[in-house]
C-alpha cells in the first residue's frame, strides 16, 4: 500500500497518482449518488406537494440533474488540478466547433430549453409532426420521443417542434378524437 501511495508519474506539471484517481472517482460516486438522491425526492417527495404537472416535474428534475451532473464534472476537473479558469481557451474552441460542425445539435438543444421552459408541447400530450400522431413521451434536451398507435417509438429533433408544423391534439382539452375509415 504505501508503495501505490508513494508512486508519482509527472507529466509536465501535471502529478498523476492512484490518490488522485481514487479522489476523482469518489466526487464520480457522490456526483451520481447526489443526482439519484434529488432525483428521487423531486419526483416523489417536493413536487406531488405542490401539485405540479407531469411534464413540469419531469422538466424541473432533468434541468436539476444536468445542473448537479455539470457541478460534479467541474468538481472531477478540480481533483485533477485543472484550473478552471483555462476553460476559457476551451470555451473559445468550443465556440468555433460549434459555429461550424455542431449547429443542428446547438440548434435541438436550443430548441429542448424552449420546449422544457415554454411549454407548447408537453410529455403526454398527442401530436401530429408531418404524418406522424402519437403521444408524447419524453422531452429531452436534444430530442422528444413520441410513442405512436401502433406501439413504434418515433425520436424527433427538438427544432422540429419550434421551427415546424406541430398539431397538438390536447393543449386545452385532454379528449381526443379518432377518424376510423370503415
Amino acid at each position: 500500500l504505501e508503495g501505490i501511495q508513494s508512486f508519482r508519474l509527472t507529466i509536465g506539471t501535471w502529478k498523476v497518482s492512484p490518490a488522485l484517481f481514487i479522489s476523482a472517482a469518489g466526487v464520480v460516486y457522490i456526483t451520481v449518488l447526489l443526482s439519484k438522491l434529488v432525483r428521487t425526492l423531486l419526483r416523489q417527495e417536493i413536487l406531488p406537494r405542490y401539485r405540479v404537472t407531469k411534464g413540469v416535474q419531469f422538466s424541473i428534475v432533468r434541468i436539476v440533474n444536468y445542473f448537479i451532473l455539470v457541478c460534479g464534472f467541474f468538481g472531477v476537473l478540480k481533483v485533477f488540478g485543472f484550473e478552471l479558469t483555462n476553460l476559457t481557451i476551451l470555451g473559445g474552441a468550443l465556440g468555433i466547433g460549434i459555429g461550424f460542425g455542431l449547429q443542428a445539435i446547438v440548434n435541438n438543444l436550443v430548441c429542448g430549453l424552449i420546449l422544457l421552459f415554454e411549454r407548447p408541447v408537453k410529455v403526454g400530450d398527442m401530436v401530429q409532426v408531418e404524418n406522424d400522431i402519437g403521444e408524447i413521451q419524453e422531452i429531452g434536451l436534444r430530442a422528444t420521443v413520441v410513442g405512436t398507435f401502433d406501439d413504434a417509438k418515433i425520436v424527433i429533433p427538438n427544432s422540429d417542434f419550434i421551427i415546424g408544423k406541430v398539431v397538438n391534439w390536447t393543449l386545452t382539452d385532454r379528449r381526443v378524437r379518432v377518424k376510423i375509415p370503415v
